[in-house]
């Protein structure tokens, strides 16, 4: 825009423009200034300028002090405040059974199976870990893995389940299924050879007929 074109606009107009810039030089350089005074002339030609030398005609114009605001420095995320979840706001978001393995097949004649999982994150502290087998409960605690022994022949499934002091519910991990087998019991045959007549011994002579 030129000094011509800024001619054309009303004084009041081209005044509060101007003093709304300066204000916004003052407020993003974050400098509280003092009270000025700026005037304004006109050229031989007729073109307005400001300037804050006084001069014979020059119309003066208040600048009034320029309000500052203190922005407060952003907070990093290494300085932000985590908001702690109720134990039945935790999101548990891995919680499986890893072993045994699902489908898998065990042999041990004492009937000795280990279990384990996993989860993530942490437990909490006001949870538990209920380890059900076939439907009934059989380890409570804090463990991720423990071991069952005498445990019938056949198949079985286990599932783990974390609940909260209320003993409800929280989460519940996948459905492991397995199958126990032991060996049966062998019997050896006797080593020795089956006979009709065990003892060898020689059948015994007819007895002699006397003669007459």
């Amino acid at each position: 825009m030129t000094f011509n074109e800024l001619d054309m606009i009303p004084d009041s107009l081209l005044i509060m423009r101007i003093i709304n810039i300066i204000l916004m030089i003052l407020f993003c350089n974050s400098i509280t200034a003092s009270a000025e005074t700026i005037y304004k002339t006109r050229d031989a030609e007729g073109n307005i300028i400001f300037t804050d030398k006084p001069s014979d005609g020059a119309e003066e114009i208040k600048i009034k002090e320029a309000q500052t605001l203190d922005i407060p420095m952003p907070v990093s995320s290494g300085e932000r405040r985590t908001t702690k979840l109720s134990p039945d706001e935790r999101d548990y978001f891995q919680f499986e059974i890893v072993s045994p393995e699902h489908d898998s097949t065990i042999h041990s004649n004492e009937g000795l199976v280990s279990v384990a999982a996993v989860l993530e994150p942490d437990l909490d502290d006001n949870h538990v870990i209920a380890f059900l087998m076939d439907g009934k409960e059989i380890s409570n605690g804090k463990s991720l893995q423990f071991a069952m022994n005498n445990l019938d022949r056949g198949t079985h499934n286990i599932t783990a389940v974390i609940k909260n002091k209320n003993d409800k519910e929280v989460k519940r991990s996948n459905t492991v299924i397995f199958h126990l087998r032991k060996a049966s019991k062998l019997f050896n045959n006797s080593n020795n050879p089956t006979n009709s007549n065990p003892t060898n011994s020689a059948t015994p002579a007819a007895p002699a007929v006397p003669s007459l």
